[in-house]
């Protein structure tokens, strides 16, 4: 049972820009620095609520027959917009796949390897793309996980994620892939920024192969 719309009101009509920002979510959307071989570059973190029919505030009556204000967002609905702002250029050389500087290059080399935190979670850019030889368009791969670590051809090691163990063997790595074991799963050849899933849902990802 819903009360009448007069009764409701959107975040997009509460917010004086439609967005909040570190203002409101000083830690969930606080205002960071990622670094590379090119400097340092700020950014900033907004959640746009632009849709004044989803996400509002209504006297409404819930599962439980509790009646009181309540955030409803309508099923299937857009809840907002995240947007990441660099108020200072992250740079990069252009380079093409041999590595070699070049202005129709799509590798954006210096990016790769950077760090965002994003939302509050951590992330690594695991490739960074340009989308065709004259630019006008970037694509990036995060990658972001429980553990990050660095695994030798041949080597063994534990970690414990959600509470179980997984011992992981590094198999094969040369300079385009790596395969791995997993509790006993082997891996598919993995290129740099893949993923592979073994049968209880973890994921493994390649961030970079040395």
């Amino acid at each position: 049972m819903e009360s009448g719309n007069a009764n409701q009101e959107s975040i997009s009509n509460i917010t004086s820009n439609s967005f909040i920002d570190d203002t409101e979510l000083p830690t969930l959307l606080a205002t960071l620095t990622a670094t590379n071989g090119k400097g340092d570059s700020p950014y900033d973190q907004r959640l746009y609520f632009e849709d004044s029919s989803s996400g509002y505030v209504k006297l409404l009556e819930d599962d439980n027959d509790v009646t009181a204000d309540f955030l409803y967002f309508p099923n299937s609905r857009q809840i907002a917009r995240y947007e990441l702002e660099f108020t200072t250029s992250l740079e990069s050389d252009v380079d093409d796949s041999a590595g070699a500087a070049s202005t129709t290059g799509l590798y954006l080399t210096d990016i790769e390897d950077a760090d965002l935190t994003m939302l509050g979670k951590p992330y690594t850019v695991v490739q960074a793309r340009r989308l065709t030889t004259s630019g006008g368009g970037v694509k990036l791969i995060l990658m972001g996980g429980s553990v990050k670590d660095t695994l030798v051809e041949g080597n063994t090691k534990t970690y414990t994620i959600g509470g179980k163990d997984y011992e992981v063997t590094s198999n094969f790595v040369d300079a385009n892939s790596a395969k791995f074991t997993i509790n006993g799963e082997g891996t598919r050849d993995l290129l740099d920024g893949e993923t592979d899933k073994i049968s209880d849902g973890t994921t493994l990802g390649v961030s970079a192969l040395m």
